[in-house]
């Protein structure tokens, strides 16, 4: 009686087991081919101190490669993040991409498309190691009538999963925002909020930003040259932040006037006509580095609107983070330690 239990369990285990993989095929064949990209960096990386005595590795980039340590201690003793021994190593990229990145989003409404992934929950990003097939799925959803942005980025964090290496591409930044963007990554392996992009996002850029800060004055003093710098660069940012986040405002309010009747052609002369007075407000922002964001410029001219959610999705939480820091008297590690514990 037993035996015969037990092959029913088999049975029906096995007959589970292809069902699942019938229905996730695709889940799981993109698992595998991020697995074989992830793997390939992690094992082609080589350890910083040989790069750093390699003679042909560009000198240019060994200035904040000499820094990592430095920025990761701090993140780790300072601002209590995890340290889950990432940035040990460093993969060069040969000035070549080796992630790509898809975003979508209705095209009438801002209503960021999302993927789902075991673990994770329901993210507002996809990533690829082959850009092939980033270009091919970005056609299927372009054929589905989406807005859809996609390009090659330089950092991600596995939150911890892996020893995540250093890419040579995140040395090309000034000293802020080279700190800022490890104790970002550093920030998504000790705070991540599953099935919530923008809450998680968003609280990587609001601990980046303010650690790195804190990082420039531990090292120069206050009020050095570098936190100068680097304050120019957040107050560009902060700006822009502000305008995208007025745009999605304004875009939401437009798109949920449209008429249920209205054709095609209507929605879209309405959305180009919102999308061109949006590039004159920001033509006529006053920042301090405007070569910066002449990427961005371009992609508002394409009434896109994934590049409003993108700020949405990194920005649009960063005052009551502040109001959070002010009222912890500045405490930047008590704050994080509190979203450590209600996360």
């Amino acid at each position: 009686m037993m035996a015969r239990a037990f092959k029913l369990f088999l049975l029906t285990l096995g007959i589970s087991t292809v069902i699942w993989l019938a229905f996730n095929y695709q889940l799981l064949s993109y698992g595998l081919m991020q697995l074989q990209g992830q793997v390939h960096i992690i094992r082609e990386a080589r350890p910083v101190e040989d790069v750093l005595n390699d003679p042909e590795f560009p000198d240019s980039l060994k200035h904040n490669l000499r820094r990592l340590e430095s920025v990761r201690r701090f993140a780790i003793e300072n601002l209590g993040l995890n340290d889950h021994g990432q940035y040990k190593t460093l993969y060069n990229q040969g000035g070549k991409p080796v992630l790509w990145v898809l975003t979508a989003s209705d095209a009438f409404r801002l209503d960021a498309y999302t993927w789902s992934f075991p673990f994770l929950g329901d993210l507002e990003y996809k990533g690829f190691f082959d850009e092939h097939t980033a270009r091919k799925e970005r056609e299927e959803l372009l054929r589905k009538g989406l807005d859809v942005g996609w390009g090659s980025v330089g950092a991600w964090s596995t939150l911890g999963w892996f020893d995540d290496p250093l890419l040579s591409g995140m040395l090309d930044r000034s000293e802020g925002a080279f700190a800022e963007l490890i104790i970002h990554e550093m920030s998504h392996g000790t705070v991540f909020i599953p099935g919530d992009t923008e809450a998680s996002e968003n609280l990587a850029t609001f601990i980046g930003e303010e650690g790195a800060l804190r990082y420039l004055r531990s090292v120069h003093g206050s009020g050095s040259r570098q936190e100068e710098l680097y304050t120019e660069e957040r107050e560009d940012e902060e700006q822009v932040g502000l305008f995208m986040q007025q745009c999605a405002v304004q875009l939401d309010s437009l798109y949920r006037q449209l008429p249920d009747e209205a054709g095609i052609a209507e929605k879209r002369e309405a959305k180009r006509q919102a999308y061109h007075r949006i590039l004159a407000g920001f033509d006529a922002l006053k920042l301090n580095q405007p070569e910066r964001y002449a990427r961005l410029r371009q992609k508002l001219a394409e009434a896109n609107n994934t590049v409003v959610l993108s700020y949405v999705r990194y920005r649009s939480s960063q005052i009551g983070h502040r109001q959070d820091l002010e009222r912890r008297g500045g405490n930047l590690r008590e704050v994080i330690d509190s979203l450590v514990k209600s996360n």
